[in-house]
This record gives C-alpha cells, structure tokens and sequence, in this order.
C-alpha cells in the first residue's frame, strides 16, 4: 500500500509539475502585460499634461501680447502729462472694468487721483469720487473671487490722540471644507496713524496660531505698513503657513471734527491654486 500511495504521488507530481510551470510562465506575462499597460496610460497622460501645458503657455503668450496691444494706449493716455481728466478718467475706468483681477491697478489708481487733485477742473470732486468708486469696485470683485472670510473695524481717531483699541482682534478660520485641519489664528490690526490728506493708514498686523481658547504661540507675522484706498487683496496681501494668506485693506474716511474714522477691512483666504491642467480645463470649458 506504501508503494501503491507513492507511485499515485509521483505520477500526480509529474503531471503537475508541468501546470505549475505553465501557471507560472502565465503569471510573469499578465504582470508584464498589466506593467506594459500602466506604464502606457502613465506615459499617455503625462503626454496629455505636457499637451495641457504647451497650449496654456501659448494661450497665455496670445494673451499678454493682446494685453500688451490693448493697455498700452490706455495706460500711457493715462500716465500723460496734461490733457482732459475726463478722457483719462474713460480710459482708467476701462481698465478696471476689463483688466481688474489680471493687472494691479492701484499706481494708476494713485497718479490718477494725484491728478485729479491737482487740476483746476469744476468737476474735481465728481472725478475724486468716481475714482473711489473704481478703487471700491476693484476691492469687491477681487474679495468675491479670493473667497475666505473678511472682517471688518471701524477706527475713530482724533488729531492729537491716536491711542485707543485694536481696530480688530479675532480670531478667523478658513470655512472650507478641504482646509479643515488649518489652525485657528488670532489677527490683530492697530492703527497707528492716519493721514487725512492722502486718506493712508499706518497700521501693524500681528497673525498668531492660537493653541486653543486660551493660549497663543509665537506671532506668525507680525508687520507694520502703509495701506491706502488704492491697496488690492489679489496683489497687496502677506502669505501665510497652511498655503494661506491675508491682506489689510482700506475701505473708507470720514471726516469729522479735528479728527476722522477709518474702515478698515481683514480678508483671510487660501492660497489660490495655479494647477495649470485645471485652469486650461475652465477656460476651455469657458469657450464652449
């Protein structure tokens, strides 16, 4: 029976040795086929993405050179010693009508304004509130397009004492879902001096993670600047840990009395995304 049992053994073996081997020699090849195969959409879609990119790039060369082509006229009309405001002021609200998020227009803004302020016109003061309006107009599209949250404090000040409270202290966090797990920050903005003429706020920004509800760490900036009507939040902003950034914006001033108030405005938003393929994507998607 011992016998019996090892031959069965030995013929079973010498029929499935052969199998195994073929099994084998199968798997090698379906992992080399499913290799061949990835390595090919990988190798396709890397084609795709550098496709992506190259027409991105040229669609972007297109564009500057249309921009170049259109701004040119507007900008020097604009920056030109003399001629009619009312002309300058045409072509300036042109800009910011077609051109705001793409091009900082607050120089132009400011010689503008410097313009206006020194011309001899009746209508000085219509031009000096249309140029705010543009100013305004800007600020409310681009906060629109940053998204994040925003904040706002009103600073009342008199000539001879600009001691008094944080214009804001909060504490802010981003809303979105996919910046969930970014720290809490506390921000606080000082004002520290105003000048009326120019309608400018010197103030210090202090940013800190807050620990929790009671603690803070080490200030993550802490800064002291100018900030003017004319000051944009896609161009004029600090960038922050957590691919985060914040920007101090100059919203309005009143006179009253010997002193004034100032409106300040905090806007806190993520770092905005620059993903080549997917901006390609909505353009094209915008064309269609």
């Amino acid at each position: 029976m011992q016998n019996g049992t090892k031959d069965r053994w030995d013929k079973l073996d010498i029929i499935l040795r052969p199998v195994g081997g073929f099994l084998t020699a199968f798997a090698v090849a379906y992992v080399g086929i499913l290799g061949s195969q990835y390595l090919k959409r990988r190798e396709a879609t890397e084609t795709d993405r550098q496709l992506y990119i190259e027409l991105l790039s040229k669609r972007q060369e297109r564009d500057t050179a249309f921009r170049r082509d259109m701004l040119k006229p507007e900008i020097e009309a604009v920056q030109a010693i003399g001629g009619p405001i009312q002309t300058k002021m045409l072509n300036m609200e042109l800009l910011a009508a077609n051109f705001q998020e793409s091009l900082d227009l607050g120089p132009l803004l400011k010689v503008m304004d410097q313009q206006v302020r020194s011309s001899t016109t009746p209508r000085k003061d219509e031009y000096k509130r249309r140029i705010e309006i543009i100013a305004q107009s800007i600020k409310t599209r681009q906060l629109v397009t940053v998204g994040g949250q925003q904040v706002s404090g009103d600073f009342v000040f008199d000539s001879s004492d600009l001691q008094g409270p944080p214009t804001i202290d909060q504490d802010m966090r981003l809303p979105s879902e996919d910046l969930a797990n970014l720290p809490q920050r506390h921000f606080r903005v000082d004002v520290l001096e105003v000048d009326p003429v120019s309608q400018q706020a010197n103030v210090r920004l202090t940013v800190t993670e807050r620990k929790d509800k009671r603690k803070q760490g080490f200030p993550e900036l802490d800064v002291l600047f100018w900030v003017s009507r004319f000051d944009f939040p896609m161009s004029n902003n600090f960038s922050l840990s957590h691919a985060s950034r914040c920007a101090v914006l100059f919203q309005d001033f009143y006179n009253s009395g010997h002193g004034g108030a100032v409106k300040i405005l905090l806007a806190y938003f993520p770092e905005p995304s620059e993903d080549p393929v997917q901006v390609l994507k909505s353009r094209l998607a915008e064309v269609k």
